[in-house]
């Protein structure tokens, strides 16, 4: 451990780094599938994928690339991502997708402290903000993105990290399983409509096959003496791999993703956020709902627009443990007009 990241003061913004490269190969695409449930054909498929536009071949599952950020940096850099820095917890990430990663491509992370406040949740802890960017081998953009941590402070040595589930949303629209021969655009999603899916236990293969696939080894993850004596008693699962398995759920049963839709070229996944709030324990049950946080069409391409999903996480005591959104781009009731005209 580096005594001189140990505590909130010790991080600098500004401080930055670059962590060494790692290739993409087809072990990870299929070892994330079978971690988080995430089996689309994109993915998985090689002669499928040969049919898309515009990469032509198999690409990286988003939240894939978005995991290996934490583990990727704390090989070097542990103290930026709270690995094995006693009271720290990596809080939150939103990461925006510029392009796909194609197997074979070897990526970097480029990371920036940006920002330092105190937690207004926690007394005697601060949030430490840090910038990321995710790059190719030819320095293209891939990802990028922010992350969060809480760090204890120097002047506040025995305070202890207090973290608060929430209560769930009540969603007063379920929707039930899309109509197979409708094409849903934009404008049928519904401000409130929402679904409740779920549910995984964690288990510890889960944690150990996330943890050594994304090389995010946290102690807290990992070491279960570490852990016991540490600010949850025991070992609990990384935030990541929560939202990643919480991904797999919504591909597998997802209104929004079942629907049939315009087509693809005009649609898209543009951005996820998520904040953690309550640790997920190994035996804790997971499930999720979702509703629809808005819809806006695009001013300059009316045939499109932004579709932004509010996503819940919750344990089996119904305690939301995670929040989040994600935000696609979507065809409008014009690109199916536009498709008649062709």
């Amino acid at each position: 451990m580096r005594e001189e990241f140990q505590y909130f003061e010790d991080y600098q913004v500004g401080q930055e780094g670059l962590t060494p490269g790692r290739t993409i190969g087809e072990v990870d695409l299929v070892n994330f599938a079978s971690i988080v449930g995430d089996y689309e054909p994109i993915h998985l498929d090689r002669h499928f994928a040969t049919t898309t536009m515009p990469y032509g071949e198999r690409i990286s599952h988003g939240w894939l690339v978005i995991s290996l950020v934490p583990g990727m940096i704390s090989y070097r850099f542990p103290q930026i991502v709270a690995r094995d820095v006693p009271e720290a917890f990596f809080r939150g990430i939103d990461i925006n997708y510029r392009n796909g990663l194609v197997l074979g491509d070897t990526i970097k992370v480029a990371w920036r402290v940006s920002e330092k406040m105190d937690d207004p949740n926690n007394d005697g802890f601060g949030l430490v903000k840090t910038n990321f960017q995710v790059l190719n081998q030819e320095k293209k953009l891939i990802d990028d993105g922010v992350f969060s941590i809480i760090a204890r402070k120097k002047s506040s040595k025995d305070a202890k990290l207090r973290l608060k589930p929430k209560i769930p949303w009540d969603i007063k629209t379920l929707l039930s399983d899309p109509d197979p021969e409708r094409i849903y655009c934009l404008e049928d999603f519904v401000e409130g409509q929402g679904q409740r899916i779920g549910g995984r236990t964690i288990t510890e293969a889960d944690v150990v096959n996330f943890a050594g696939l994304t090389g995010d080894l946290n102690r807290l993850y990992v070491d279960a003496e570490f852990a016991k004596n540490g600010t949850f008693g025991e070992r609990v699962a990384p935030g990541m791999l929560i939202a990643s398995i919480t991904s797999g759920l919504w591909v597998r049963d997802g209104f929004f993703i079942q629907a049939k839709k315009p087509p693809e070229e005009r649609a898209g996944h543009v951005s996820d956020g998520c904040e953690f709030l309550y640790p997920v324990k190994i035996g804790d049950t997971v499930w999720f709902q979702w509703k629809v946080g808005y819809t806006r069409v695009s001013k300059s391409k009316p045939d499109r627009g932004i579709f932004r999903v509010d996503r819940q996480v919750l344990n089996q005591k119904n305690e939301v443990v995670q929040e989040g959104y994600t935000l696609y781009m979507v065809g409008t009731r014009a690109t199916m007009i536009g498709e008649k005209g062709r």
